[in-house]
């Protein structure tokens, strides 16, 4: 799934690296993906609520998956930071959770990173112009750290140091630019991200029974084929002997009917002859 999503990511920034440019950074795509309100001008706090139009909340997601164009000031290095972030910290956290609850939990940050960063907006009527992956990966760094705090990790890929004090630099990092007026890095979506890691860890949140099987599916590379050797339907004959396995917790094995241990022992023999087989 990181995979994936960088090539995702990679893709937009060169697909807009071919359009038109729009502003002194950003070329049309990336414009058109970008978190905005009022053209990312300041208005007076409390006011900000009347010049956003909720039609636009799709920016919040599509957002997440542009970065400054190729033309810009920053060049490569806006997508190339937060992308290497991704691809070194978020291996070792999808291992942990696994690719459809990495996928989740990335996707959730994203969308609580934008909104908190729109919401600002909202309140205090300040600039709002914001593109990147950085809320989402600040996450998965956040998430990285409260696993795995002793891990040896590099500063700028030569300073080994503990991946707890990466945590702590770079949260600091985002707290003093919060202080800065010029500041226009988006602290505010990286604490959000940092944030919701955080809240993911201590609460032992679990995304498994939010089912988005079509965005799955987008990301499968395994076809959904199912093999019948004929006799019993393999499906039928596994749900009859998860019923069983239930009974046998609630009751007991020695509450099973010949009939009942026929068929377990037949499951069996069909899950011995798909191993050998595959």
């Amino acid at each position: 799934m990181v995979t994936t999503l960088i090539i995702i990511n990679v893709a937009v920034f060169l697909i807009d690296a071919f359009t038109s440019q729009v502003t002194e950074n950003l070329n049309w795509l990336a414009w058109f993906m970008s978190l905005k309100a009022n053209g990312g001008g300041e208005l007076e706090a409390g006011t900000a609520f009347f010049h956003y139009p909720p039609w636009n909340l799709w920016q919040i997601v599509t957002s997440g998956f542009a970065h400054a164009s190729i033309s810009g000031s920053s060049g490569i290095f806006h997508i190339l930071f937060n992308m290497l972030g991704l691809f070194f910290l978020g291996r070792p956290v999808e291992e942990k959770y696994g690719r459809d609850e990495f996928l989740k939990f990335y996707l959730g940050a994203l969308v609580f990173a934008g909104t908190v960063s729109l919401v600002g907006h909202l309140i205090f009527g300040r600039p709002l112009f914001a593109l990147g992956a950085s809320g989402a990966v600040s996450a998965v760094v956040i998430l990285f750290v409260l696993n795995y705090p002793k891990q040896t990790l590099l500063i700028w890929g030569v300073l080994p140091a503990p991946a707890w004090v990466i945590g702590v630099l770079f949260i600091g990092a985002d707290l003093y630019n919060a202080f800065r007026a010029d500041s226009h890095i988006g602290w505010y979506a990286h604490l959000a991200g940092a944030l919701f890691a955080f809240l993911y860890f201590q609460l032992g949140w679990n995304f498994q029974r939010l089912k988005f099987s079509w965005i799955q599916n987008l990301f499968s590379s395994k076809p959904k084929l199912k093999v019948h050797r004929g006799g019993e339907p393999a499906d039928s004959l596994k749900n009859k002997a998860d019923e069983i396995l239930e009974k046998v917790h609630r009751e007991g094995e020695s509450s099973l009917t010949k009939k009942e241990r026929k068929i377990l022992e037949k499951y069996s023999q069909n899950v011995r002859k798909s191993r050998e087989t595959f």
